[in-house]
């Protein structure tokens, strides 16, 4: 059984224990209907997320069919693994394909496709104290970043990070309907406060927003590039 198939039978399974349609299911564990609607059509194209998963067992510690190991980690460890090697402990951060733009800016998807990623424990707590389910990788498009930011980079968000309170950091946020990844500086003007989006990109010019019109994703903490 592959594993789409298992999230199917998992979920139609703990509808039947819950009693409960899968609409009813995702309002219990404040999801998205279509995040429990999809697998239990077995229309769903991604892999249920380990944040949602975490969200159910709470919700229904009693239910008999829970999975012991994480979302494809046997498949990753390989049909030959050595059965005596402890592997490193791995967690799974969520990729969120929320089309951030670094050039003329996208609209931001409503329902964005997530899949989960793979990181070393040790690793992730080298580089940040946030937890794993306030961290995203993200991807951004365009070339108003480089050379910091090139396309098509991995870029780890915190999202547990959103008070800019430092000037120059770089952010992920939306503004006037895109998403974008850009550097943020509160300056005074015109007699308010307001920020200004930095490019680093030479050519790209700043431009100037209402401190209310932009939303905070989370800060940039980890850029993954392929060389």
């Amino acid at each position: 059984m592959d594993g789409l198939a298992s999230d199917t039978e998992l979920i139609q399974a703990l509808c039947r224990f819950a009693r409960l349609a899968p609409s009813a299911v995702a309002k219990e564990v404040d999801v998205a209907a279509t995040t429990i609607l999809r697998p239990y059509k077995g229309t769903a194209t991604t892999r249920l997320s380990q944040p949602t998963l975490e969200k159910l067992k709470r919700r229904w510690p009693d239910f008999p069919g829970w999975r012991t190991e994480a979302p494809d980690q046997v498949g990753m460890l390989g049909q030959h693994a050595d059965p005596n090697e402890v592997p490193d402990e791995l967690v799974y951060v969520r990729e969120v394909d929320i089309r951030l733009a670094m050039g003329d800016g996208m609209v931001v998807e409503d329902h964005p496709a997530t899949s989960l990623i793979p990181f070393n424990l040790g690793f992730i707590r080298a580089i940040t104290k946030a937890t794993t389910e306030k961290l995203v990788v993200m991807s951004g498009h365009g070339d108003s970043m480089e050379p910091t930011l090139l396309r098509s980079d991995l870029l780890m968000v915190d999202t547990a990070d959103r008070n800019p309170s430092l000037s120059d950091q770089i952010w992920a946020f939306t503004y006037a309907g895109g998403g974008m990844i850009k550097r943020l500086r509160r300056v005074r003007d015109g007699g308010s406060d307001r920020f200004m989006i930095i490019s680093d990109n030479k050519e790209v010019p700043p431009q100037m927003a209402d401190i209310e019109d932009i939303h905070v994703i989370g800060k940039l903490i980890w850029v993954g590039r392929r060389m």
